[in-house]
């Protein structure tokens, strides 16, 4: 994340750019940014509303967000965000262009957002309201329509000169369908539109829904990635199986809805979690009723051999039904249109080796896009940015260390691409796909700007613009989620629907920054002040009650006993106001099993050395001798990027509050930045895990004879797609990991932290679990929850009861 001073020197410059037209929407609050500058995207920007028939009176919400300085000396480029997901977005995002001299532009489809950045209209998921709000949006950023107001564009730039004929989208994930769409729908509107960036779209159909299986749940069985063909011999009907939304092998979440297809790949007629696949389907009123929105072929095949029986069921739209509702939210089958309709559009289609929602190999949705857009002869299509703007991005982010040993891609644009040599051209994990997409906005814009359509090129065309990408947010409370920024106004993917998120898969994120003003935070969500801490108890560590509130502003638990039967909770605290101890690691404690707990204290390390980064991700561990010991990340650099120099350290405590700090690094991996580690001593043993980035990626495995030098091991691979990003728990004898995944919460056994059980899954949703045992029959779990809005008040139920402060530290 940006240092203090260089945010500041971004925002003095913006408001010196804007002159005496700058506005703030969001403003700073009374007194200034105490405790730390908000996120830029929080305060800076104009917002407006542009006239459109899908927003009724009000219209849609728009913010423009000028740059410090233009990228060109003619002027700045535009580049419009079109959000992933399958909720209306909002007029809010985080700013990842106008470092680079662009004008960015947000907005909320009909629907969407909320209070002054609310836009008008019904939202009908990505539909034909959708498109043509779009299509509005696009219309005033290239200066051909005015807001509200009357003002163009140009009136809401201040100082900046905006470069309406060099405007772009960028599709990120499922918004990429509605770029598509509103070209080939409306693009006579706007048929100059210069470009289009897409960051791994679902086109084709049956993406959108993951119908071949995604993250977390594995490719269908019934797919062959070789021929690109899919079995619907083996699809089959459950009268008693709700239908599934995203991903999944397993059980599917409990809903009122009774009936579905599923691929039945043991054959034995009846659904089984363990063999069969779910069909993957998008769960959406549009009008009607609660329906079932499989694929037409799916819904084809399953009318041809009566899986319904006599009559199909209301849930279950018709074959005529799918194909209209499809034919408006997946573009593959318009993008001739698009292009003969949006002739100027360039293309660049960014694929990384692992997709940040779809599982199969082959990438049958790049495939879709790329080849769509070749083969109908769009200006110019390229799969994934050149390589001198992804090292030029690299080098002045903080990707560049995640990037070391990596070979990037450098295709030539205009290639044909299949399943044979897709591979070929896809990105390196580990870089956030955030600056793979700079690096493709800047290229296209780039090129567009000087009239360079070469297949190749040997630099960037424009080497003095301005090089200061705002680098993408933490994904979660101090921790690493392996996930793209959180969906659209706090929530997470709903049932029905994939985490198409914006910017997918970031395998190094920055810990916690600066506290936000008082108020706590942006009322968009997703910031680790936004989230609370849960606690729920349980009779077999499985199924647990509903929980209560426990923190108030807290993220990254860890939960032990002590020797003396004292629960010791460790966490990240956000507690709202001016505090000094704003995202510092706190404790609560109880000695009656969790029935009353002590008001949260922070922790003080004695002896950590003043060029040390302060600890975040704290994980708590018994000693033989009964003291506690703290590992925490931190880097002995002091910086605040996830980098290299990010490891494991610790400190001992006699009473869980007061540390002193333990020389050397506990444990370190070369070339990554290691967080979120989980710790415990067994049978003498200490054992060590923590994930090595994305989900799929599993976790690091090391063990020590003293808590202090470990000697790793082989790495703990990622059953189900699984998530190990949690805290391990003695018990039976062995050890219990809990974690997340997109499946909710899980747990798995081992004996020796080599071998695991399958996970068992709890059902219920939350993050960065941590459980204790109390007692035979109780045990307790301690979990992050969803963002909060402004406002909104805690996630759950009453707070547990609460002792006096100096409960926590005698």
């Amino acid at each position: 994340m940006f240092s203090r001073s260089v945010c500041l020197a971004l925002v003095a410059a913006w408001l010196g750019a804007m002159g005496s037209t700058a506005r703030c929407a969001e403003p700073f609050p009374p007194g200034g940014p105490r405790g730390g500058l908000r996120p830029p995207q929080q305060q800076l920007g104009v917002l407006t509303l542009v006239p459109s028939s899908a927003g009724g009176e009000r219209g849609i919400a728009v913010r423009v967000l000028p740059p410090p300085r233009p990228r060109y000396d003619a002027g700045a480029p535009v580049v419009i965000h079109v959000a992933g997901g399958v909720e209306p977005g909002a007029a809010v995002g985080r700013p990842e262009f106008f470092g680079l001299g662009f004008v960015e532009i947000f907005f909320g489809f009909p629907g969407g957002g909320e209070g002054e950045a609310a836009s008008g209209g019904r939202y009908d998921f990505r539909g034909p309201d959708c498109t043509r709000a779009l299509a509005d949006v696009i219309r005033f950023a290239t200066g051909r329509a005015p807001d509200k107001q009357g003002r163009r564009i140009d009136d809401l730039a201040g100082n900046i000169k905006v470069l309406k004929a060099n405007c772009g989208l960028l599709g990120s994930s499922h918004g990429g369908n509605a770029c598509g769409l509103v070209m080939a729908r409306h693009g006579e509107e706007f048929p100059d539109l210069a470009w289009y960036a897409s960051m791994e779209s679902p086109y084709g159909e049956g993406m959108v829904p993951v119908e071949l299986g995604g993250l977390g749940g594995g490719v269908n069985p019934a797919y062959d990635p070789k021929t690109g063909v899919l079995d619907l011999g083996r699809l089959a009907w459950s009268d008693d199986l709700p239908p599934s939304g995203f991903p999944r092998r397993g059980p599917a979440p409990p809903s009122a809805l009774k009936g579905a297809l599923y691929f039945d790949i043991n054959g034995d007629g009846r659904f089984s979690s363990e063999d069969d696949f779910p069909a993957n389907v998008f769960l959406r009123d549009v009008g009607g009723g609660l329906k079932a929105w499989y694929s037409p072929r799916i819904l084809r095949e399953a009318e041809r051999r009566s899986l319904f029986g006599k009559t199909r069921p209301p849930h279950i739209p018709s074959v005529a039904e799918a194909e209209r509702f499809w034919r408006d939210r997946e573009a593959s089958a318009a993008v001739p249109d698009a292009v003969r309709k949006c002739p100027s559009a360039a293309v660049i289609v960014y694929a990384g080796e692992r997709d940040h929602v779809q599982a199969a190999p082959d990438h049958p949705h790049i495939l879709a896009q790329i080849e769509g857009f070749r083969q109908a002869k769009a200006r110019f299509v390229r799969l994934n940015p050149d390589r001198a703007y992804v090292e030029r991005i690299l080098q002045a982010g903080p990707g560049l260390l995640a990037a070391e040993g990596r070979k990037f891609a450098d295709n030539d644009a205009g290639r044909a691409w299949d399943r044979g040599n897709i591979r070929e051209g896809l990105q390196p994990a580990g870089p956030p796909i955030g600056l793979y997409m700079q690096a493709a906005v800047c290229e296209l814009a780039d090129r567009t700007q000087a009239g360079n359509w070469a297949a190749n090129l040997d630099a960037v065309l424009y080497p003095q613009a301005p090089t200061e990408p705002v680098p993408p947010p933490p994904a979660g409370p101090g921790r690493l989620e392996g996930r793209g920024p959180d969906p659209p106004a706090g929530r997470g993917p709903a049932a029905g629907e994939g985490p198409m998120s914006a910017s997918g898969p970031r395998p190094g994120q920055p810990p916690p920054g600066p506290g936000p003003p008082a108020g706590r935070g942006p009322a968009a969500g997703g910031g680790p002040w936004e989230r609370d801490l849960l606690i729920a108890a349980s009779e077999d560590g499985t199924t647990f009650a509903p929980a209560e509130t426990f923190v108030e502003g807290g993220g990254v638990p860890s939960l032990i006993k002590d020797a003396a039967g004292r629960l010791v909770a460790a966490f990240q605290w956000f507690p709202a106001g001016d505090s000094p101890h704003f995202d510092r690691v706190a404790v609560k404690t109880t000695e009656d099993g969790g029935k009353t707990w002590s008001a949260p204290q922070p922790i003080t390390v004695e002896g950590l050395p003043e060029t040390y980064q302060r600890p975040f991700d704290p994980t708590l561990a018994l000693a033989a001798d009964g003291r506690i010991r703290m590992y925490f990340s931190c880097s002995p650099a002091g910086q605040r990027l996830l980098d290299a120099s990010v490891g494991t350290y610790s400190a001992i405590s006699t009473d869980g509050v007061r540390y002193r700090f333990e020389p050397g690094v506990r444990f370190s991996a070369p070339g990554r930045a290691v967080i979120d580690c989980a710790v415990l001593r067994l049978g003498g043993k200490w054992h060590y895990t923590a994930p090595r980035g994305r989900p799929d990626e599993g976790a690091y495995h090391a063990v020590s004879d003293d808590g202090l030098a470990f000697t790793r091991l082989d790495d703990i691979p990622s059953a189900d797609g699984v998530n190990w990003l949690g805290n391990l728990m003695p018990y039976g004898g062995g050890m219990r990991f809990y974690g997340n995944s997109p499946r909710g919460m899980w747990w798995a056994f081992s004996k020796d932290g080599r071998e695991w059980t399958r996970p068992t899954y709890l059902g219920i949703g939350g993050g960065d679990p941590a459980a204790v045992q109390v007692s035979d029959k109780k045990f307790l779990i301690i979990y992050t929850s969803e963002p909060r809005r402004r406002g909104q008040p805690p996630a759950a139920g009453p707070r547990p009861p609460q002792t006096a402060p100096g409960r926590a530290a005698p």
